[in-house]
């Protein structure tokens, strides 16, 4: 009986000194598995987060950019037109976000055909349709880019362009009877799909 007893107590040590178990396969899978899912779902709330967040930043640049333009067709009788062609920014046409940004802050005006070209600073010269829009750096860097040749336009919560046209401009088949405001949201490269994306006027 004594030696049973000791072989039983061996065979418990010698369990013990073999080290940790290792997970199987299966195991393995399962946890990968799980750590997938959750990383799923934090992946899509930061996303959400961040959409809503632009979207909000985008509504109340689009009401500023209303009043500034409601605020022009006071002093002119007519609202704003581009006169000569834009360029582009994130594969999106940003002429109308280049008009706005200049009638809006007095930055150039070679955008309705004027010769005074914009270099992003709003001097005593100059004369802000809208008092305080950007007032400081911080406020400018949040709303206003370069595009691809150099010109500064207004940029909605996703870095893209403001989209703006007067509604008899040639060529352009309007919405309202005065101008169109839009931007194309959460639109991406150029790839433009349908309206019900976008945050509007119309």
């Amino acid at each position: 009986m004594k030696i049973c007893r000791e072989s039983k107590w061996q065979l418990a040590a010698s369990k013990r000194d073999a080290g940790p178990r290792a997970f199987t396969l299966f195991e393995l899978l399962t946890v990968m598995t799980i750590i997938g899912i959750l990383a799923a779902i934090g992946l899509g709330s930061m996303r959400y987060a961040q959409n809503a967040a632009a979207t909000g930043k985008t509504r109340a640049l689009l009401k500023t950019v209303e009043l500034a333009l409601e605020k022009y067709h006071q002093q002119n009788g007519q609202y704003p037109s581009l006169s000569v062609a834009g360029s582009t920014l994130n594969s999106f046409n940003s002429g109308g976000a280049w008009l706005l940004y200049q009638i809006i802050t007095g930055d150039g005006n070679d955008a309705s055909g004027g010769s005074s070209v914009s270099d992003g600073n709003i001097s005593a010269l100059e004369t802000p349709l809208l008092e305080g829009v950007f007032s400081g750096k911080s406020d400018k860097f949040n709303y206003v880019e370069q595009d691809d040749a150099g010109k500064y336009v207004l940029v909605d919560g996703w870095g893209n362009p403001l989209q703006y046209h007067r509604a008899d401009e040639a060529g352009y088949s309007a919405r309202n009877g005065t101008y169109d405001l839009w931007s194309y949201a959460t639109e991406e490269d150029g790839v433009i799909g349908g309206e019900q994306k976008w945050l509007k006027n119309w």
